[in-house]
C-alpha cells in the first residue's frame, strides 16, 4: 500500500510541526478548564470503596488508603491553587494547564496500575484500572506523553505481579487479564486516534478563525473603501450642488421648473444624499440687446461617481459660460445662433480632451423671454416635447447630433429653432424618462420600455406638469437610471396679449401705387403708415422691399432687423438681411455693414445649411472681408453636392 493509500487519520499531517506550540496552547486551554471539576472528583472518588470494602477484602492490604488519601490531599491542593488563583489577579501557581493534569493523572494511573499488580487476581479492582486506563483516553494530553504514561503504568502494574505474585491461574483472572490487554491497546491506539481528532478539530478551527479574520479584514477594508467612495460620492455632490440651479426670475413671461433623481443614493456620516450623471440650470442672459433665457439639460455617460464627473465638468463650463456672456460685451453681442454655436464648440473642446472616456448628450437651447422664440441644440439627448393644448409632440426629431466628447464630429452644427406660443410647455428629459422596467418574464428578467412615444402619452397624462408627469411614470414601472427633466413654459395663464396694431390695407395699397411712378414717396407713406403699427410684420417686410427697390440697402437692411425681430422664425429672412447688408457695403464701403451680412448670413447657416443661395452669399462676404480660408471652407458645402453651380465655380475663380 502506498503512501496515497494511507487512511487519512494515520497520514502525517505537516500542519502539526507548523502549528506545534499554538497546539501545545490549546492543549494547556483544555487542561486548564479540567482543573476544577478534576480537582472536585479526586476529593471524593472512591473514598468509600478505599474506606469500606478494601479492608474487608484485604485486609493485609493498608496501603491502598493511603495512595487514596494521597489522592485527595493532591486534590484539594490544586483546590487551594485554584482559588488563590480566583482572588488574585497577579498570582498564576495552576502554570499554562497542562502541568497540573498530568501530575494529577499521572498519580492516579501509576498508583492504580502498581496496587491492581499487586492483587491482579481480584476482577473488581482490576476494572477499576480499566477506567482509569478508558477515561486518560479524553484527557487533553498529548500523544506521546500519553503512550509514556501507558508504558509506565504498564511497568508498575508488571513489576507489582512480579514482587506480589497475586494467583493469576483462575479462570476469572485471566480473563480479567484479557480485558486489561484490550483496554490497553484500545488506549494506545484511541489515545492516537484521539489526539488526531483533537488536532483536527484545532485547526480546523484554526483555519475557520483565519479565514473569519481574513474575511473580517476584508470586510474592513471593504468598508474602508465605501466610507471613502461615499466621502468621494459626497464631496462630489457638494461640488455639483451649486451647479444645478433654476435662476429664472418667477416675474418673467418664461418660467423653468426643475425634476431631479440621481439614481445612487448614499449615506456619508449623518449626510443622505445622491449622485449622478444628469444636469439641468436654467438663467437668464442677454444677447444682442435681447433677453433669452438659457436653458440646458444634459445627461454624462458611466454611472454614479463617472457620471458625476462628467455633469461637473459640464456644469463648471457651462457656467462659466454664462458667467462670462453675463460681463462680457463681447458675448452679449452676439446673436441667439451664434451663442449656441460658441457654446457648443466651448464644451465639446473640453470634453474631447478625455479621449471618449467622458461622453455627455445635452439639449442646450435659449427662449427669448419677449416671443417665446426657442433656439436649441441637440446632442444625442431624447427629443425635446411640446405640449399643447393638452397634446404631446416631439420637437425636432429629424436632426440630431453625436454626443460631445466624440473626436471627429461632422462640424456642420445645426441649430433648431421654434416659436412658443402663450400657454405652451416644452419638457426637456434625460433617457431615464424612457429607461423604466415595466415588470419581468416568467425567468424574472426585467421588460425595460422600448417605445420613445411611451413618455408623450406620460406627458399628456401629467397635463405637462412634472411631479404628475413622475407619477404617471412610477405608475408604469420603476426608474432604472438617472431622471432629469425640466419644464419651460410661456405666457403660462398670462392675460391674452392685445393684439399689435396693423397697417390700413387702404394706405397701404395708396404707398404701393404711389411707388409705381413715385418710389421714394412711396416709401414716405409706408413709413408715415409704420408710425402708427410699428409692429406689423407684413409692413416692415413691403417697406423693405420697396427699399431695395429705390436702392437704399441700409436702411432696407434696418428694417429687415425690425422685421427678424417680430418673426425670428423666418429663417429665410436672415438671408434677405445678409444680402442687404452686402449692398450697402457695395454701396457706402462701409466695413461694419460687410461684418453684419456676415452675422445675419451665419444665422441662417446656421439653420439651414443646405440652403445654397446663403452659402455662396457668405462666401462672397467672407472675400470681401479678405478672410479667404472661411470664403473657401463655406463654399466647398457647396460644390461638395453641386460642383457644376456657375455661381459657386465663378466665386471659386474669384478666390483662387
Amino acid at each position: 500500500m502506498g503512501k496515497s493509500d494511507r487512511i487519512p487519520l494515520f497520514k502525517r499531517n505537516p500542519d502539526r510541526a507548523r502549528y506545534r506550540q499554538e497546539y501545545r496552547e490549546e492543549l494547556h486551554r483544555q487542561a486548564r478548564a479540567l482543573h476544577l471539576p478534576g480537582a472536585l472528583v479526586g476529593l471524593v472518588a472512591w473514598l468509600g470503596f478505599a474506606l469500606d470494602t478494601d479492608h474487608r477484602l484485604h485486609p493485609e492490604f493498608p496501603g491502598l488508603i493511603y495512595f487514596r488519601l494521597l489522592l485527595s490531599a493532591i486534590s484539594l491542593l490544586m483546590l487551594i491553587v485554584i482559588l488563590i488563583d480566583a482572588l488574585s489577579r497577579s498570582t498564576n501557581l495552576r502554570g499554562k494547564g497542562l502541568g497540573w493534569l498530568l501530575f494529577q493523572y499521572a498519580y492516579v494511573l501509576g498508583a492504580t496500575a502498581f496496587f491492581t499488580g499487586r492483587i491482579a487476581d481480584d476482577p473488581n479492582y482490576v476494572s477499576g484500572l480499566q477506567i482509569v486506563i478508558m477515561l486518560m483516553i479524553f484527557m487533553p494530553i498529548p500523544r506521546v506523553l500519553m503512550a509514556v504514561m501507558y508504558t509506565v503504568s504498564i511497568m508498575l502494574f508488571i513489576g507489582a505481579v512480579f514482587m506480589y505474585r497475586p494467583d493469576l491461574s483462575t479462570g476469572s483472572a485471566q480473563y480479567s487479564m484479557q480485558n486489561l490487554g484490550i483496554a490497553y491497546l484500545l488506549g494506545f491506539v484511541l489515545a492516537f486516534v484521539f489526539d488526531t481528532v483533537r488536532f483536527n478539530v484545532f485547526n480546523n478551527h484554526r483555519k475557520v478563525v483565519e479565514k473569519s479574520a481574513e474575511v473580517q479584514q476584508q470586510m474592513e477594508r471593504v468598508r474602508t473603501l465605501k466610507n471613502q467612495q461615499d466621502g468621494d460620492y459626497f464631496l462630489t455632490s457638494i461640488l455639483i450642488k451649486p451647479l444645478i440651479m433654476n435662476e429664472a426670475p418667477p416675474s418673467t413671461s418664461v418660467s423653468v421648473d426643475f425634476y431631479l433623481n440621481q439614481k445612487k443614493k448614499f449615506a456619508f456620516k449623518h449626510h443622505n444624499s445622491e449622485i449622478g450623471g444628469d444636469y439641468l440650470y436654467a438663467g437668464p442672459i442677454t444677447l444682442a440687446r435681447r433677453e433669452y433665457m438659457a436653458c440646458i439639460n444634459g445627461d454624462a455617460m458611466g454611472k454614479s461617481i463617472q457620471g458625476a464627473g462628467g455633469a461637473l465638468v459640464l456644469g463648471t463650463v457651462f457656467r462659466s459660460i454664462i458667467s462670462r456672456t453675463r460681463t462680457s460685451s463681447a458675448y452679449q453681442n452676439k446673436f441667439p445662433e451664434k451663442w449656441l454655436k460658441d457654446c457648443f464648440a466651448e464644451l465639446q473642446s473640453v470634453f474631447v480632451t478625455f479621449d471618449g472616456s467622458m461622453l455627455i448628450s445635452i439639449v442646450v437651447g435659449l427662449v427669448d423671454v419677449q416671443t417665446g422664440m426657442l433656439y436649441y441644440i441637440n446632442a444625442e439627448h431624447p427629443w425635446p416635447v411640446l405640449y399643447r393644448d393638452g397634446q404631446a409632440q416631439f420637437l425636432g426629431a429629424d436632426t440630431l447630433h453625436r454626443k460631445i466628447g466624440i473626436s471627429g464630429l461632422d462640424s456642420k452644427l445645426h441649430i433648431r429653432t421654434f416659436r412658443m406660443r402663450p400657454d405652451d410647455v416644452v419638457i426637456l428629459g434625460s433617457d431615464g424618462r424612457d429607461d423604466i422596467a415595466l415588470g419581468e418574464t416568467e425567468s424574472g428578467q426585467r421588460i425595460i420600455n422600448e417605445n420613445e412615444t411611451l413618455f408623450l402619452q406620460r406627458v399628456q397624462d401629467g397635463r405637462g406638469e412634472l411631479n404628475a408627469i413622475v407619477n404617471a411614470i412610477l405608475n408604469s414601472g420603476s426608474l432604472t437610471d438617472d431622471l432629469s427633466m425640466m419644464r419651460i413654459a410661456f405666457r403660462e395663464d398670462a392675460a391674452p396679449a392685445s393684439a399689435p396694431l396693423t397697417a390700413d390695407p387702404q394706405a397701404v395699397e395708396r404707398a404701393m401705387a404711389t411707388a409705381r411712378s413715385d418710389i421714394d414717396g412711396g416709401i414716405r407713406m409706408l413709413e408715415a403708415e409704420l408710425q402708427r403699427a410699428p409692429e406689423d410684420a407684413t409692413l416692415l417686410r413691403q417697406l423693405a422691399e420697396m427699399l431695395a427697390q429705390a436702392h437704399r440697402p441700409e436702411e432696407a437692411a434696418r428694417i429687415c432687423e425690425r422685421y427678424i425681430t417680430l418673426q425670428p422664425e423666418d429663417g429665410a429672412f436672415l438671408e434677405v438681411t445678409a444680402r442687404m447688408w452686402k449692398r450697402a457695403f457695395i454701396q457706402d464701403r462701409k466695413i461694419d455693414c460687410l461684418e453684419k451680412a456676415a452675422d445675419f448670413g451665419e444665422r441662417c447657416r446656421l439653420r439651414n445649411r443646405d440652403l445654397v443661395s446663403n452659402l455662396i452669399n457668405l462666401s462672397d462676404v467672407y472675400r470681401l472681408l479678405k478672410n479667404k480660408a472661411r470664403a473657401r471652407k463655406i463654399l466647398a458645402e457647396v460644390l461638395e453636392f453641386n460642383p457644376d453651380h456657375p455661381r459657386a465655380r465663378k466665386l471659386a475663380d474669384l478666390l483662387n
